[in-house]
């Protein structure tokens, strides 16, 4: 039955950029997934944009890139992220760049759209309401102010890009999740409305998308008697085509896997179950 393992190698714009390069360099994964973005991240990637129109994304993964390129180049690992940020075209440019320096030949395909902030007003003058959730705000009133506005995206045009043939995949905002759950329709021909099958690529996500916080990085249960928690190995997800999960992690380092550590990264990312 086909497995198909898929690595967390970053939870956030400043992790450990070695992380990936380690997974890629000791384990034989099919996909690596580095997550960079959050809310906030994005508006820091806006206001270093405004300042020089040649940044805006997140530039550790150029480096971690560069690192990993002689083992995904020779293992076939396919990686997926959402380093693009706010400036995805200059980040591919960078990828591109320090592919041809390798001497490599690998396909970069990206994703462009999630940037909506100059079309909200015509998109308001279209009769579209942008209320605030919780206090019904119009969004009209902080318009002049906003630094960023992003839609997320979810698996499709992702998969899209897999079925296109890259090996590299560089996005702006998409959900989380996606960049783990497309990989897995990708390969085992997955129906998008399938929803047994799309809970276990977005359970492998919320496992995987936040680095280490999965393999001992965010273990209260038992902080104290985490193996080698200065070289915490990052999450990988082994999953089969049948839809079961097996959470285990880079081999050859420290940090562990265990039910709590599990159960405590699914409550931080899901909250209420019951309400998910």
């Amino acid at each position: 039955m086909k497995t198909i393992r898929i690595g967390g190698g970053q939870g956030f714009w400043g992790d450990l950029s070695d992380a990936p390069i380690t997974m890629a360099r000791e384990d034989n994964l099919d996909y690596i997934c580095c997550d960079y973005l959050a809310e906030l991240t994005l508006s820091i990637m806006r206001r270093q944009q405004e300042k020089r129109p040649e940044a805006g994304y997140a530039r550790d993964f150029i480096t971690a890139l560069k690192g990993m390129l002689p083992y995904i180049a020779e293992k076939g690992t396919k990686v997926i992220t959402n380093a693009g940020g706010m400036n995805v075209k200059a980040c591919v440019e960078k990828a591109k760049e320090a592919i041809r320096e390798g001497g490599y030949h690998l396909k970069v395909g990206y994703v462009l759209g999630d940037d909506v902030r100059e079309i909200i007003p015509q998109l308001r003058q279209q009769g579209i309401t942008m209320k605030h959730m919780d206090t019904g705000e119009d969004i009209d009133r902080i318009l002049p102010n906003m630094v960023n506005a992003n839609v997320y995206y979810g698996v499709e045009p992702i998969v899209k890009c897999l079925e296109d043939g890259a090996d590299i995949i560089i996005l702006g905002r998409s959900t989380d999740t996606a960049m783990f759950e497309a990989p897995l329709i990708y390969e085992f021909g997955w129906k998008y409305d399938d929803w047994t099958a799309k809970a276990t690529g977005i359970l492998a996500g919320h496992l995987c998308e936040c680095g280490a916080q999965a393999t001992g990085g965010n273990y209260d249960y038992d902080w104290e008697h985490v193996p080698s928690p200065e070289n915490l190995g990052y999450p990988i997800a082994e999953i089969s085509e049948k839809g079961s999960l097996i959470l285990t992690k880079t081999k050859n380092t420290g940090g562990l896997v265990t039910p709590q550590s599990v159960k405590e990264q699914l409550l931080y990312e899901i909250h209420d179950p019951s309400k998910y």
